[in-house]
């Protein structure tokens, strides 16, 4: 089937990527790097993403919503809302408290350009507010939080 063999190639060069990009830096990671890399034709990465900043992204995208997901696993199904959002944020807490300490090991060519922009920012954040929500409703429906659900509506419209 093409669309299982579309995701396959994304996956794959988004994976080559990521480690070029953290070897050795997204400056000095080239298309044809990427491409070489993955045993595709430069063309075919241009037919899967734009430019090397958009393969940036939905690297460090994924990377966000693997984290997020693994939090979300990690609470425990039969624990009231108000004690799942404590643990929420703590799992949270410990999780990027040691994504820093790893980042610090970098090297330096990592940082050799900012392409984090206000899209990747975005997209963390939306997967953040997908998480917090529900375990916001359902503290809601068990009595534990009293607020208006257009509040939460209108903040993750600004995300």
């Amino acid at each position: 089937m093409v669309v299982n063999n579309d995701i396959q190639k994304k996956q794959l060069i988004k994976s080559v990527a990521k480690d070029l990009f953290f070897r050795f830096g997204f400056t000095k990671t080239s298309m044809d790097d990427i491409a070489r890399q993955s045993g595709l034709a430069k063309p075919t990465l241009y037919y899967y993403y734009t430019n090397k900043q958009e393969i940036f992204s939905a690297v460090v995208i994924d990377e966000a919503n693997r984290f997020m997901d693994k939090v979300e696993e990690s609470l425990p199904a039969d624990l009231p809302a108000d004690q799942k959002i404590t643990l929420f944020f703590q799992l949270i807490y410990k999780g990027l408290k040691k994504y820093a300490s790893e980042m610090s090991k970098v090297p330096d060519l990592m940082y050799d350009s900012s392409p984090h922009g206000k899209p990747i920012v975005e997209a963390i954040n939306k997967s953040f507010a997908e998480k917090l929500r529900p375990l916001l409703m359902a503290g809601k429906q068990q009595g534990l939080f009293d607020f208006k659900e257009r509040i939460l509506r209108h903040r993750n419209s600004l995300n």
